[in-house]
């Protein structure tokens, strides 16, 4: 791999726009470093946060096919910080219409491997070129990453907003024709880009309906999350309620709380009147993307 040190990048962000989508560059704001089996892969004052908005009509294509990426954030390390002796070439190549082309590269630690674990846009073109001078790292692909010595589970857009707020409207979440919550003590999650969700305190859930799964997936917004599967007298639906045990200070209303997939068949009833399911990312039978495949 070749070391390129003369990148000059703007210091405002600046977007590239194609068919409707677009990103961002946002400009090196604080310190972020990435390990992977405890060696330090990437260290820098200078990373970029990389934030991509996609047109509407293509998430929903995506989502139907399960091959959308949630947050669509990555950070992009100068070469100079990066130890590049951990990152292998693997032949690959993509391209982006806004963009160019970009090689990838497999992270390779004490004969760990990630695959396509990382990427240079080492042909980009136009307002893009700059970015030849910086490697990406698939946060998923991470042991730990840092802001300053906090660690966190991924890049977090500056422009998405969580925001909780109290309620005492009577909510029912009813699944294939059973009440299985109903509560006066709800709490709303107001989130960027998603449907308002009701969360609901676990004495106002009937239990018996729910049972604990294995499923076990981080936001960088909320923190970590636990699924529960709920069967009444129908069919079992699957990791269908959601509880943040240990959430981010901005959510921190919601913990412990229970909420509910109406895209994957709970009907949420507010003051006696059914909401429509929303028209969102999680259709049924949409599965959250695993960590890359580490090979041994």
């Amino acid at each position: 791999m070749t070391q390129t040190t003369n990148a000059v990048v703007k210091d405002d962000p600046f977007t590239l726009a194609f068919r409707g989508a677009f990103f961002v560059l946002h400009p090196p704001m604080r310190r972020i470093r990435a390990e992977f089996r405890g060696r330090t892969v990437a260290d820098s004052e200078q990373a970029y946060l990389f934030i991509e908005f996609r047109d509407p009509r293509e998430r929903a294509r995506e989502m139907e096919e399960n091959t959308y990426w949630m947050g669509r954030c990555e950070y992009y390390w100068p070469l100079e910080h990066a130890d590049l002796s951990a990152f292998v070439a693997n032949g690959k190549r993509r391209h982006d219409p806004r963009i160019g082309e970009g090689a990838f590269y497999d992270m390779v630690v004490d004969g760990k491997v990630i695959d396509d674990a990382a990427w240079i846009w080492d042909k980009a073109e136009g307002d893009a070129e700059p970015l030849r001078n910086y490697i990406a790292i698939n946060s998923r692909a991470l042991d730990g990453l840092y802001e300053e010595e906090d660690q966190i589970t991924g890049p977090r857009n500056p422009y998405h907003s969580v925001e909780v707020r109290h309620s005492s409207r009577h909510v029912q979440v009813e699944v294939d024709g059973v009440i299985v919550a109903d509560t006066h003590q709800s709490r709303i999650l107001y989130e960027t880009g998603l449907p308002p969700r009701f969360y609901i305190p676990r004495q106002d859930i009937r239990g018996q309906y729910l049972t604990p799964t294995d499923l076990r997936t981080t936001c960088p917004y909320k923190g970590e999350c636990a699924y529960w599967t709920v069967q009444t007298s129908g069919e079992a639906r699957e990791n269908i309620a959601w509880s943040y045990v240990h959430p981010y200070p901005n959510a921190g209303k919601i913990e412990h709380l229970v909420s509910f997939y109406e895209e994957r068949g709970a009907t949420v009833i507010v003051d006696g009147q059914r909401k429509p399911a929303p028209g969102t990312p999680f259709p049924p039978g949409f599965i959250v993307k695993p960590k890359p495949r580490l090979v041994e």
